[in-house]
């Protein structure tokens, strides 16, 4: 009986590796969902009264719930390096050429889609997976075994039997948009925050400490690279497809190519596809495919030589436009914007898209019902491209600018020379003062918690605020009349108001929302400063010798200074116990970039505001614009205008992972 038992739970496990290796390797399931769960639901009965014939590639042992402490750093067996990025044909076509001039021979490629999600490494020992780390620094990253253990797409056991006795292989972990959509309508309704995009879903799904989450978040797996000692074929395609017969999902679109005209093919047809895709992608790989010519070329300190990573332009979505509305900014700068039908464009839910001034509505004529063109420019910011005219609805009407100011109803003015319109009433409009006090309070500035628009709209309206000094003023009594504030909610707020009472002087810069002084430059001001009283003093022509401060800058910074309303707030805050502390630098110390000026640009794998404070820290500057007094561009991922700005003007680029060990080197 006992042998019998154990026979038909190796069967079982058998049957169900082949019909996973159908459904996500050939993507040709050759059963019924509800066969395929009986056939689960046996073996987990079985497994439950026979426990000792478990066998620990098991699928049921994907669903193990244990939760770790934290995630431990492994060295990769070989540096997990980033591509190249090349932005168009003639990129394209330099890569080319460059690699025919070092082979001295033609050479064949393999392409394949850039999949927007996170990178992992698996190891396989006799065929058994034992260790998944993710790229971390490239050098060293994190150990997920028991989380990527759970996602059905990844092989615990490999197919066949001529398999490396030890194997690494490479891949994406991503989330498919319909998998996506569905994960976040489940989160919303249980009251949980959503993901802004899929690329986030799969990384926070896979860094969860309880790896029964991963386990129910619907990812999906592609393996790209593949290693061992003896065992692989000589050529990077024919690996691919060995992997794939051990069970690995691959792109069904990898391809093989054989010259220059055929890669430029792919990635056309690529990107004509990139919409229909039912996954996010950002790019297209390029790859010599000869293991032997990969090793002739070799690889720099941070990319191989053999391959690229082709970028692709901005994706681009149709949309309807739902409304037209304008809100006030803090400045009082009122600003037309546009809600639409929610779309998923660039990796995220795109539902509203500022037009920035009532001219540019003009100009593309946008009216309510228009089917509108979007994109994110720099795959970050929505942007309303054009609109579809040849779709327009015969009663549309133009959008006609408001003339009185939506908040208070103050007759609008604009500056001589400027195409935007403003409420002048920068005291009595309530929106101005809710958006000032959001800015005071942010995270780049005072960063108090607990302290959300809608609660600050609510004290503004309930007369509780009239600027951000009353802040340090509010008192428990005051709080607990406003709707749904509990007690506890109120102390809590008040505690987190009162340990945020001392500032450095950056961000307290940054705080005061001075005209045209962003994070950067109130850092820079603050190394140069030691008080706001100091820049308080200095005259324009002074603040004009600094680098990235020009006329318009300066003068909104003397000018805020002199204003007697800003004088007395300043007082105010003063009085209320704010203490503004000078940004110490020991100039003894790690000072080894005293004098660099940077620009960075692009996402990294850390927040930039992280960069710039560890390298500012150093004795470096950062300035918002690239020019030849640039010492060099920090380059991340989806880079802005400045990247080719920096080229144009031979100005040095540090890519993402030189900038990493920099960080790393004085940590």
């Amino acid at each position: 009986m006992s042998d019998d038992v154990r026979q038909r739970i190796s069967d079982l496990v058998r049957i169900i590796r082949e019909h996973d290796y159908a459904y996500h390797v050939l993507d040709d399931p050759i059963i019924a969902d509800e066969a395929y769960d009986a056939l689960f639901s046996e073996l987990i009965e079985l497994e439950a009264q026979y426990p000792d014939f478990v066998l620990d590639y098991s699928p049921t042992q994907r669903a193990s719930g244990a939760v770790a402490k934290g995630f431990s750093a492994v060295s990769h067996h070989k540096v997990m390096l980033s591509l190249d990025k090349v932005f168009n044909q003639e990129d394209l076509l330099h890569f080319y050429q460059r690699t025919f001039k070092i082979l001295g021979v033609d050479f064949d490629m393999v392409c394949e889609p850039k999949l927007d999600g996170l990178a992992v490494s698996l190891c396989y020992q006799d065929g058994r997976l034992v260790q998944c780390l993710t790229r971390g620094d490239g050098s060293q990253g994190e150990d997920i075994t028991s989380n990527v253990k759970t996602i059905s797409s990844i092989p615990l056991q490999l197919y066949g039997d001529d398999f490396p006795k030890t194997l690494y292989v490479r891949g994406e972990i991503f989330m498919r948009h319909e998998d996506f959509f569905r994960l976040n309508q489940s989160m919303q309704s249980q009251g949980l925050k959503v993901f802004a995009n899929p690329r986030n879903a799969a990384a926070g799904s896979v860094r969860q400490h309880d790896s029964e989450i991963t386990r129910q978040r619907p990812l999906s797996f592609y393996a790209y690279w593949a290693d061992a000692e003896q065992g692989l074929a000589n050529g990077h395609y024919e690996n691919m497809m060995q992997a794939k017969s051990w069970g690995f999902p691959v792109s069904s679109l990898l391809k093989r190519v054989y010259n220059a005209k055929e890669v430029i093919a792919y990635v056309e047809s690529i990107s004509n596809q990139r919409v229909d895709l039912p996954y996010d992608i950002d790019g297209v790989v390029i790859k010599v495919n000869s293991l032997l010519q990969q090793d002739m070329l070799g690889n720099t300190a941070k990319s191989p030589r053999w391959a690229c990573a082709y970028k692709l332009p901005a994706e681009l979505k149709e949309s309807k436009v739902l409304s037209i509305h304008t809100q006030i900014g803090r400045t009082g700068i009122v600003t037309p914007v546009c809600e639409i039908a929610p779309v998923h464009v660039g990796g995220v839910v795109v539902r509203h898209i500022s037009l920035h001034n009532f001219q540019e509505v003009s100009r593309k004529d946008v009216r309510v019902g228009d089917s509108v063109c979007v994109r994110r420019a720099g795959d970050v910011i929505p942007e309303l491209v054009g609109v579809y005219l040849e779709k327009r609805q015969a009663d549309s009407v133009p959008f006609q600018a408001p003339s009185h100011c939506p908040c208070c109803k103050t007759l609008l003015a604009q500056n001589p020379g400027q195409v935007a319109w403003f409420c002048p009433n920068h005291e009595g409009c309530k929106d101005q003062i809710v958006f000032r006090i959001v800015h005071f309070s942010s995270r780049k500035a005072f960063a108090i918690d607990g302290l959300g628009d809608r609660l600050i709209a609510l004290m503004v309206h309930s007369e509780l605020l009239k600027d951000p000094a009353d802040l340090f003023v509010l008192n428990k009594e005051a709080l607990l009349r406003l709707p749904r504030m509990g007690a506890k909610l109120a102390d809590n707020l008040l505690a987190s108001i009162a340990s945020r009472k001392k500032i450095g002087l950056d961000r307290f810069l940054y705080a005061l929302g001075i005209r045209e002084v962003g994070a950067q430059m109130a850092k820079n001001l603050a190394a140069i400063f030691k008080s706001w009283g100091d820049l308080a003093r200095a005259k324009q022509e002074e603040l004009e010798s600094i680098d990235d401060i020009g006329p318009v800058a300066s003068e909104a910074i003397v000018a805020y200074f002199r204003d007697q309303k800003k004088r007395s707030f300043l007082q105010r805050l003063e009085q209320h116990g704010v203490q503004v502390e000078s940004v110490q630098t020991d100039l003894s110390d790690h000072q080894d970039l005293q004098g660099h000026v940077f620009v960075i640009t692009g996402t990294f794998s850390i927040p930039r505001s992280r960069i710039e404070e560890k390298l500012t820290a150093r004795g470096a500057r950062f300035v918002t614009s690239v020019s030849q007094k640039v010492n060099a561009l920090l380059l991340g991922d989806n880079p802005g205008s400045k990247y080719q700005k920096a080229l144009n003007l031979d100005v040095p680029i540090w890519d993402k992972d030189f900038v990493m060990d920099k960080i790393k080197d004085n940590q």
